[in-house]
């Protein structure tokens, strides 16, 4: 099989682990290079390109950029359209809103055919709310609506991937009705500097429909599946910098009879679910930080087992409920385990695509990483 390239643009919060995660699994992943794109040469953030150069990851900058990284002692291989042209998967992990403004100038260039058109198609993955890149994706939620005529796609962000985690499982009892999502997001992620916050933030719900982003992209995520859900939510930020918590209330008309231990049962049998006895983040933070990868806790969402409450409602809305017995809300607090969820899907989508859109195929390359799914913290 011929051995492929990832090129990864942006080293922040996601790029950096990511093209670690691709240099260590190169062998299993049958790579043969992955590259990455840093824009500026900072004296700060050198020592961070030269421990990716040390994984073997080659550096790519803009042309005129080649000679301040050199004086910095770290030397590009590539300029940033050499670098495309040479990928078979480009990840875009810079912030919101310039991955679009790379697909108009880079990717999708106007003075020449469309990328896809020529004698190489490539894959381009953007990472977060990059609402318009292409389809919205997040490992084992919606696996199969990937097809043939993707060549975009958007990650879902770390904490749609929790939501739509925890809707998906508590789906399987029967049907959904209705989800309220409260997020307490952190203000920032330990390598930030700016964006701390003195006190609790609270948000607006200045979507009508949703409430805020994160139902409306919990929504779109399961929209590309053909399910519906009702989703809301609100969002709150707090003066903390390590993991975002979730606020779940989940209801749904079954026919079984639902418990704590029933419920608890069924995220333990979801190996993208963590349980924990912990009750504060620091700890489940903690543990990441020793035993996860890079530091990352990869599983989607992290329950602490004493915030789970069933409330069991008689014979459930009746307009919703026809041919089911009960009706149940599903309560607790979860945790986000940060980036490490949509590193997880960043790392199946290009598998996907660079093992013939074949998710069996990917699954048994994902193996080597099902160490740092957890499941008890």
């Amino acid at each position: 099989m011929t051995k492929k390239r990832i090129h990864i643009i942006g080293t922040g919060t996601i790029g950096l682990p990511l093209v670690g995660l691709f240099t260590r699994h190169k062998k299993k992943f049958n790579l043969e290079e992955i590259t990455f794109h840093k824009n500026t040469p900072l004296k700060h953030d050198i020592s961070n390109v030269k421990q990716l150069l040390k994984t073997g990851a080659k550096l790519v900058t803009d042309k005129e950029k080649f000679q301040d990284f050199k004086n910095l002692g770290a030397t590009p291989t590539y300029d940033r359209f050499q670098a495309i042209d040479n990928a078979d998967v480009v990840i875009d992990c810079t912030p919101q809103g310039t991955a679009l403004r790379h697909k108009d100038h880079y990717y999708l260039p106007k003075h020449v055919a469309s990328l896809r058109k020529t004698e190489k198609e490539r894959f381009y993955i953007a990472q977060g709310s990059e609402k318009g890149f292409g389809k919205i994706f997040a490992h084992d939620i919606n696996n199969h609506a990937l097809d043939k005529e993707d060549f975009f796609i958007q990650i879902a962000s770390c904490n749609t991937h929790a939501g739509a985690s925890l809707i998906k499982t508590c789906a399987q009892f029967g049907k959904h009705g209705k989800t309220d999502l409260v997020y307490i997001r952190r203000a920032n992620d330990i390598s930030q500097n700016s964006g701390l916050t003195p006190s609790i933030e609270v948000g607006e719900h200045a979507d009508w429909t949703f409430g805020t982003h994160h139902a409306r992209d919990v929504h779109d995520l399961f929209k590309t599946t053909g399910k519906f859900y009702n989703v809301y939510s609100s969002a709150c930020k707090i003066n903390s910098q390590l993991m975002h918590a979730l606020r779940f209330d989940i209801s749904v008309h079954t026919n079984q009879t639902l418990s704590n231990n029933v419920v608890l049962n069924t995220f333990k049998e979801n190996n993208k679910i963590a349980l924990t006895h912990h009750k504060t983040s620091n700890k489940i933070f903690s543990y990441g930080r020793e035993f996860g990868y890079y530091g990352r806790i990869l599983n989607q969402v992290v329950v602490p087992r004493h915030t789970l409450g069933i409330q069991h409602i008689n014979q459930g809305v009746p307009e919703f409920s026809e041919g089911f017995n009960n009706t149940y809300n599903i309560r607790g607090f979860a945790y986000t385990p940060q980036d490490g969820n949509s590193l997880l899907s960043s790392v199946s989508a290009a598998l996907w695509f660079l093992n013939d859109r074949d998710w069996d195929k990917v699954n048994v390359k994902l193996k080597c990483l099902e160490k740092y799914l957890f499941q008890t913290i």
